[in-house]
C-alpha cells in the first residue's frame, strides 16, 4: 500500500510537510514552479501541474492521502498589498479566487483534514470568515525562523484543529 501521504497544494519548498516526513510520511507538492510530470526526491513526491487548470488527483494519491494544506497564492488578495488592487485588475483578482475554490475542492475530493492558509485577505469577503488566525511567531518553538508578526488565516476542512501555539521567549511577541 505504501506509506501515508501529505498533500500539499500551490507549493514550491516543502518546508510545511517536513515534519510529516520525520514522521515516516511521503509527501506530494504540487505547483506549476516544479517540472512539468512527477519528480522524487527521497520521500518528495514533486508534480508540476497548473493546478487550478483541471488537475486530476491520482488515484495512488487519493488511496493513501491522510492530510492536504493549501498555501493559496496571496499576491492579489492579501491586504498587505490592498494598494495596488486597482492596477492588477480584475483577472488577476479572478486568478487568485480560482486557486483557492480549487485548493478547497482537491482537499475536499481527498476526503482528508486540511486547510487553506492565506494572510489576512479579501478571501473572507468572498468566501467566508477564516477558522483560525495567527501570527507565525506563536510558533517558533516548532520554527525558530518564523520568528515575524504577520497576521495569518486558516480555512478548515475535516476535523482540522490548529497546534498548540509554542512561543520561543524572547522572539517575536513573547
Amino acid at each position: 500500500m505504501g506509506k501515508p501521504i501529505v498533500v500539499c497544494l500551490y507549493d514550491l519548498t516543502g518546508v510545511g510537510v517536513e515534519p510529516w516526513i520525520e514522521a515516516g510520511c511521503e509527501a506530494v507538492l504540487v505547483d506549476i514552479q516544479h517540472p512539468v510530470g512527477e519528480t522524487r526526491e527521497g520521500s518528495i513526491i514533486k508534480i508540476g501541474a497548473d493546478i487550478h487548470k483541471g488537475w486530476t488527483i491520482p488515484t495512488w494519491v487519493k488511496k493513501r492521502a491522510v492530510f492536504a494544506m493549501c498555501w493559496t497564492p496571496c499576491d492579489n488578495t492579501a491586504v498587505s498589498g490592498a494598494r495596488w488592487f486597482k492596477g492588477k485588475g480584475l483577472r488577476k483578482l479572478a486568478w487568485s479566487i480560482d486557486c483557492c475554490a480549487t485548493g478547497a475542492e482537491v482537499i475536499n475530493e481527498l476526503d482528508v483534514p486540511g486547510f487553506i492558509e492565506n494572510p489576512v485577505s479579501t478571501l473572507a469577503t468572498y468566501w467566508r470568515k477564516p477558522d483560525y488566525k495567527f501570527h507565525p511567531h506563536h510558533y517558533t518553538g516548532y520554527a525558530a525562523n518564523d520568528n515575524y508578526t504577520k497576521q495569518t488565516c486558516v480555512w478548515a476542512f475535516g476535523d482540522f484543529r490548529m497546534p498548540t501555539s509554542n512561543p520561543l521567549l524572547g522572539l517575536g511577541g513573547s
